[in-house]
């Protein structure tokens, strides 16, 4: 293919001795390939050694991609050995496969880009089964949608969905990003509307989101905590409301515009 795959390599080699269990080290290579940073980074311990970050440089998109899936699954294979939970892997995994479901697209392989957001799919799916029993179980079900949706499942992303109650705000943002995605607009403008009314959320899981999910966060300036959410909509998003109100007279309850949130790029889950 014109490209060469690093070979996975000793852990006690490549990863400190505080980062040497398999699981973990799995994770620190999966970072620094698909993102290009360590985890333990964070807490000012390099993880990985310097030469296996040189290689990794050195490798196109596509293989680095491919690397950063394969240390995922390894580690999504002995979860106990990592500081994560399984489900934690299992939604990092499965970003990742819709990651490398369109940088397969860019290199024109349909297949294994079509291969590949199956399987992505196939994991959200998982999850929202799994998440039924969980105590909090509502609070993962925007990501799950997210990842669905992105996965060009909308279908399969409104039933997992009804599982939020009604009044849930975040169901209302997410039943209109799966209207817009499907290109019913005079839903989705009513969908915004019960948003706005259910009084906005700072979790807009589609639309400000990149492809792996949670990771750009809405960073609300100190003077504006005195105002609703509904009135800091990020400028994207507004402008999207505003155009559909033109076009549908609905929604009709957008507020008057107050400082838009500001955006930016959050380093983990």
């Amino acid at each position: 293919a014109g490209f060469s795959i690093l070979r996975a390599q000793d852990s006690v080699t490549v990863c400190a001795s505080m980062c040497s269990k398999d699981g973990d080290c799995y994770f620190e290579k999966a970072m620094y390939s698909l993102h290009g940073y360590e985890y333990s980074d964070r807490d000012r311990l390099a993880c990985l050694d310097p030469e296996y970050k040189k290689e990794t440089d050195a490798l196109p998109q596509l293989a680095r991609t491919i690397n950063g899936v394969r240390d995922l699954e390894s580690a999504v294979k002995d979860p106990i050995r990592t500081h994560l939970t399984k489900r934690d892997l299992l939604f990092e995994l499965a970003a990742a496969k819709t990651y490398l479901s369109q940088v397969y697209f860019e290199t024109n392989d349909l297949q294994s880009a079509e291969r590949s957001m199956t399987e992505a799919s196939d994991i959200y799916l998982s999850l929202a089964d799994l998440n039924k029993n969980e105590k909090n179980a509502g609070t993962l079900i925007p990501k799950i949608v997210a990842g669905l949706l992105r996965c060009s499942k909308p279908v399969a992303a409104l039933k997992v969905l009804s599982q939020l109650p009604g009044d849930s705000a975040d169901r209302a943002y997410l039943t209109a990003e799966i209207y817009f995605s499907l290109g019913d607009r005079k839903l989705a403008a009513k969908a915004y509307e019960d948003w706005i009314t259910l009084g906005c959320s700072d979790q807009l899981f589609m639309s400000l989101y990149d492809a792996y999910g949670q990771r750009w966060m809405l960073m609300y300036k100190k003077s504006n905590k005195k105002q609703s959410l509904c009135r800091q909509l990020p400028l994207e998003l507004r402008t999207r409301v505003e155009a559909l109100r033109m076009q549908f007279g609905h929604p009709n309850n957008i507020p008057v515009q107050g400082d838009p949130a500001k955006l930016f790029p959050a380093l983990r889950l």
